[in-house]
């Protein structure tokens, strides 16, 4: 649980500082909504962990981490 809570207050931070509100597609970025209902998520179904995050030509501003494909 304490994992996915990391995953879920990354993600956040990704959207807060990469102008989130302003994304070509946002559906439930920053809600309650479990994270495989977040738009160009994926997690593990066992573990529930995020194994990828997609977002192309989503008008992100800022850097892409490492870790997503902002492309």
């Amino acid at each position: 649980p304490a994992a996915r809570n990391n995953d879920r207050e990354l993600l956040v931070q990704f959207y807060n500082d990469s102008n989130g509100p302003s994304w070509a597609e946002q559906n439930n970025w920053a809600s309650h909504a479990p994270l495989s209902r977040w738009h160009g998520v994926t997690v593990d179904p066992l573990t529930e962990r995020v194994t990828k995050v997609q977002l192309p030509s989503n008008n992100i501003s800022g850097e892409c981490p490492l870790l997503f494909s902002c492309l």
